[in-house]
């Protein structure tokens, strides 16, 4: 599993890109359900900071993925920040393989 600073507002909420705006709602209402602070789910497992940090971090994909404008902003930033991390040396550039570098005509 990822750590937590690394999940996308989809992986926070366990749903696609695809979900609904149903589907964001009971994910959120599921998890928050799941990480309250005395629930016995985490209870051994996670300490109280923990807790409070995916609480957080479930609030805050929510916020953005229940507004339907807040989403599609967020999915085009998503979908760059994917793009860019195609690396220069995978061939997809058309740069050096080796180096990265532009091949020079």
């Amino acid at each position: 599993m990822k750590p937590l600073e690394e999940l996308n507002h989809y992986e926070a909420l366990e749903i696609g890109m695809d979900a609904t705006a149903e589907q964001v709602d009971k994910a959120y209402r599921t998890l928050e359900a799941t990480y309250e602070p005395d629930s016995l789910a985490v209870y051994s497992l996670l300490d109280a900071a923990d807790v409070t940090a995916m609480r957080e971090r479930i609030e805050a994909a929510y916020q953005v993925l229940s507004d339907e404008e807040g989403r599609q902003g967020y999915d085009l930033s998503l979908r760059g920040s994917e793009e860019s991390e195609i690396s220069p040396g995978d061939g997809a550039s058309g740069g050096d393989e080796e180096t990265g570098d532009p091949v020079q005509a």
